[in-house]
Parts: structure tokens; sequence; C-alpha cells
């Protein structure tokens, strides 16, 4: 083996590296619709999935948690066992409600309140720098999905097994 093919090797290593862990910056959130008020914060780097089981819609209003506001707008027919993405940048920074609409089920509480933020989560170094400032940010995590989070540790050794496989073909 001769040293440039070593060192494209370890470039491809560190371009996998890097890939990974600027991948597993934005914690994407997936809720589960459910017969209970949900709130989450959104970064605009950031996607929101709502996911089900039976049969359900998704509604979107920008000024009223209101069963029947008539400011809601569908943002996906009902269908049964389905989701719905969409990105937090498709969204200004405020505050939104979704909700369900089939038969009463806004009414018994399937709803979500989502606040859209700018920029990106903070990591935990972030975190531990703003707890000795005077700024905090609040993060509520009842209706984030554990099984949804890819944490950064698990990138990078998904982007070490990832740049691995593709020495391995290289070779």
């Amino acid at each position: 083996m001769n040293n440039a093919s070593v060192s494209f090797k370890s470039l491809l290593f560190v371009v996998f590296a890097l890939f990974g862990i600027s991948f597993a910056r934005a914690a994407d959130q997936v809720v589960t619709w459910k017969y209970e008020a949900q709130e989450i914060s959104l970064y605009s780097d950031e996607s929101l999935t709502i996911q089900w089981t039976g049969t359900h819609d998704v509604w979107l209003d920008a000024t009223s948690a209101e069963c029947d506001s008539a400011g809601a707008v569908q943002q996906k027919a009902a269908t049964a066992n389905d989701n719905w993405t969409t990105m937090a940048g498709n969204m200004s920074p405020g505050t939104y409600y979704l909700s369900c609409r089939v038969g009463s089920h806004c009414e018994s509480g399937m709803t979500l309140k989502v606040t859209a933020l700018a920029g990106s989560r903070p990591t935990s170094s972030d975190d531990d720098d703003a707890s000795s400032s005077s700024s905090s940010s609040s993060y509520s995590s009842s209706a984030y999905s554990s099984s949804a989070v890819f944490s950064t540790r698990n990138a990078f050794a998904f982007a070490l097994a990832a740049s691995g496989a593709a020495l391995a073909v290289l070779v």
C-alpha cells in the first residue's frame, strides 16, 4: 500500500467523521399522537415528525390553541397508521398549535404546542456555558421520543463504522 492510498483513506475517514458529528447536531423531534396535550421546542435546523396508529390528521394554527379555530389549516388529511413531517426552518420563530381534528380527538387533548426557535439546539457544553451566565433556555421533552434520539456519540460511532466500511470497499 503506498502513501497516497493511505492519505486518501485518512482524508475519507476525517470527512465521514465530520459529517457524522454535524449530522448529529440537529435533534429531530418525533411525537406520537396521544390523548393528552404535548409541548416541544423546535430549532430551525430540526425536523418534526408526528406519527400515529389508527386514523388521524394534522391541522396547524399559528394563532390559537382552540380546537374550533377558523384559522387552522389542514396539513395532512386523515389517514391510518401514518406520519407527517416538517422542518422548523419552514416556520418563522413563534408559537404554533397542531391538532388532530378527526372526531373529537382535539377536544380530547390530541394537541401539540410547538415553539419554533431560530438557530440550533444548544449542546450540553453550550448549556454549561449558559448556566454560568444569566441566560437560560427551556426544553420540554415530554413529547420527545427517546427512540428518535440520534446522539452525538452514536453519530460518531456511526461515522467511524461508515468510514471503516468505505475504506474497506476502497481496499
